[in-house]
């Protein structure tokens, strides 16, 4: 019966992991969801829909992959292998509806504070039943058996093969409890109370409309977490009670959290606050002064980066107030210290601080140069801007840093300078000249030539429609970058990673490499920048696949080349262990001391040649006297063939272990060797160790 579970898990989980990667097509699962789920009791919820289309689109992404990058999930783009493997034809309508499942509404999961088994919860799945025959009928054919279904205390129990499922309705879905068997007594009654529960249901909640009222068009996938019902829930999992205690106060300031993904690909996060909420998250992230115009020093070619701001005037008093009441006395004490601290400790009042720098920084790097920095690391271009608090003020603060790094003797030598115009200081850091000077409202800080660039070329313009992410005073983080140079030496990398990067997979990253996004303070709460926030994120996702499946590819060819060292080591202390054991002829004589007899190349065949994965074991394949004398025989199936060379007895004498390899079978073979040879005092020496040739082939 758990492959009714399996299969709906798997479908799902396939879909997840595609929604981080490629944009939304069609409509399906939105948040109505919440009309059949309970506002009290609701803990979190998610869905996603449309799975017909999603697994048509994650089988075009699979395609356009390199041979090599598909692997063992190359049969699923053969219509009648996925079928037959799966039961259906999961990229097709039709599939679904052959085993009575609504493709469009999809899935939800949801977890209830009341559905909690030995303090684990339990989850429900959710999903639209069409026809019931069908569905059965599917399930007699994947388990073998035809199912029998019974209902007792308004929990219906399917059961095949000795294995149970609960389910039951709940409005116009029909849920299963995903649970193991041996539970079911005592989940069985939480069950049903939420099967019937006709209390206030969560889509009429302010929490859940808020949580989502930002997100544009048909909403495809979504994730909801409401904080209000965690405490009892935490409760129920026996979590610590000053956790427990916390939460009332979260959610009286931070009530729920929401994504949604829509189906021309835009996101949307959302983690809404009250006015309390709010005021808190102002004090520790708006900054009393607007940011000023960062983009100008920006090329809009070549560069990425991130923007941080935070209230540096109130930071500590907003941090404070995030501390609950059920907090320990002190930590709200350490907080005020921590402050009060700085002054005795550094000799600068953090009053100072807030007063030099309005709490506004971007951090930014020419993404092409990223790649020298293990190289030559003064070859990499980056620049640091900081907003200017009170210009004087800044200009004091800077200074006495500087006196106070000289009278400790210790980093490099500052001095004064003017870099067009902008006066600050410089330093020599290793081969770089390191300077920090302050033009009007922003302090840059960065290498000599790569400041001077900025502050030479600065216009208004330069990052056109991602400016805002660095200049929008609603912006507490942002993110943008131009990928193209990072794409280019990624290619030029691995000729494996180029073929990803110029696959039909990432054609929209290649199309368009700049990408952007971020979270906006607003006044209901924290917004996540909607499509160039997925955009970005599904971007660098293609980027780190481009680079990591081959480098995971290598990783797992290096995790195979593990038997072959390991069984020619075996090999070799095989062959130690009977050279220095004595051994009598047929007449009861001593026998000179040699190593075993030789044993040819084994097993005798070709792997590849037969179209095998592995070799499969056989004893009497290791039957022959040499590999009997060396105590070798492999029990698990291999990749690998066995050789093992000997020749003379006495001084001289010596051997060699061998393991000879073909991987991903394109007829180039990889060697694994040991020696062995007897020196002039009659001692086996293992020459320098293991040999190999082409590891990884």
């Amino acid at each position: 019966m758990k492959a009714l579970i399996g299969v709906v898990v798997l479908a799902a989980a396939g879909v997840g992991g595609f929604f981080a990667y490629k944009h939304f097509v069609g409509g399906g699962v939105s948040p109505s969801v919440g009309a059949v789920v309970s506002a009290e009791h609701t803990v979190m919820v998610g869905g996603m829909g449309h799975l017909d289309e999603l697994a048509a689109q994650m089988l075009d992404t699979l395609k356009g992959l390199p041979a090599e990058v598909q692997g063992p999930m190359a049969p699923a783009l053969d219509p009648a292998q996925r079928t037959e493997k799966v039961g259906f034809d999961p990229a097709t309508a039709a599939g679904w509806a052959s085993i009575g499942v609504d493709p469009k509404a999809g899935f939800a999961f949801v977890i209830d504070g009341r559905l909690v088994v030995g303090r684990e919860p339990v989850p429900v799945l959710l999903a639209k039943i069409d026809d019931r025959d069908k569905l059965l009928a599917a399930i007699e054919k994947w388990v073998g058996e035809k199912p029998t279904v019974a209902s007792a205390d308004g929990v219906e129990t399917l059961t095949a093969k000795g294995e149970t499922v609960l389910f039951g309705k709940k409005g116009d879905w029909t849920a299963v409890l995903l649970t193991e068997d041996r539970r079911h007594a005592e989940a069985k009654g939480a069950f049903a109370a939420f099967l019937a529960d006709s209390g206030a249901p969560l889509a009429g909640a302010g929490t859940w409309k808020d949580a989502f009222a930002d997100g544009k068009g048909a909403v495809e996938a979504f994730g909801y977490i409401g904080v209000a019902p965690l405490a009892g829930f935490l409760g129920t999992l026996k979590a610590p009670a000053e956790v427990v205690g916390a939460v009332p106060y979260y959610a009286e300031r931070f009530p729920a959290m929401g994504v949604s993904m829509t189906r021309d690909g835009g996101m949307t996060a959302r983690i809404t606050a009250t006015e309390e909420g709010l005021a808190v998250l102002q004090q520790v992230l708006r900054p009393k002064k607007a940011p000023p115009t960062f983009s100008r020093y920006l090329p809009a070619k070549g560069w990425g980066g991130l923007r941080l701001s935070v209230n540096l005037a109130e930071i500590f008093e907003g941090v404070a107030a995030l501390v609950p009441p059920t907090a320990p006395p002190q930590v709200k004490a350490q907080l005020g210290m921590a402050k009060t601290m700085m002054g005795a400790v550094v000799g600068i009042e953090w009053s100072d601080i807030s007063a030099a720098f309005s709490g506004h920084v971007v951090l930014a790097a020419n993404v092409g140069s990223l790649w020298q920095m293990e190289r030559n690391p003064a070859a990499v271009k980056w620049l640091v801007l900081v907003a200017a608090g009170d210009g004087s003020a800044g200009d004091t603060l800077v200074g006495s840093l500087v006196e106070k790094a000289g009278q400790m003797g210790a980093g490099p030598k500052f001095e004064q300078a003017e870099v067009a115009g902008a006066k600050g200081w410089k330093a020599a850091a290793g081969p770089m000249t390191v300077v920090a000077v302050r033009d009007d409202d922003v302090w840059l800080v960065g290498p000599e030539n790569v400041v001077t660039m900025a502050l030479a070329t600065k216009q208004g313009d330069n990052l056109k429609d991602k400016a805002d992410v660095l200049d929008d005073d609603a912006v507490v983080y942002g993110i943008w970058a131009d990928l193209g140079p990072m794409l280019e030496a990624a290619k030029k990398q691995d000729p494996q990673v180029a073929a990803i990067v110029e696959s039909g997979a990432l054609k929209g990253l290649n199309d368009d490499p700049t990408v952007s996004g971020g979270w906006r303070l607003d006044g209901d709460g924290l917004l996540a920048t909607s499509e160039s926030a997925l955009q970005g994120t599904a971007a660098m996702m293609g980027v780190m696949a481009a680079i990591a499946i081959p480098a995971f590819l290598k990783y797992i060819k290096r995790s195979k080349t593990s038997e072959a060292s390991m069984n020619v080591r075996k090999m070799y202390d095989g062959a130690v262990a009977y050279y220095y054991e004595e051994r009598t002829g047929p007449d009861g004589s001593i026998q000179p001391q040699a190593f075993p007899p030789s044993a040819p190349l084994t097993p005798a065949y070709d792997r590849c040649a037969k179209g095998a994965d592995k070799f499969a074991p056989a004893s009497k394949t290791w039957d022959l006297p040499g590999w009997q004398a060396l105590n070798f025989v492999i029990d698990d199936p291999h990749y690998y063939r066995y050789e093992f060379i000997s020749s003379g007895t006495g001084r001289g004498a010596m051997f060699t272990a061998r393991a000879i390899g073909d991987l991903d079978c394109d007829g180039v073979y990889s060697t694994f060797e040991r020696v062995g040879v007897i020196d002039d005092e009659g001692n086996v020496q293992g020459g320098a160790g293991l040999y190999t040739n082409m590891e990884l082939e």
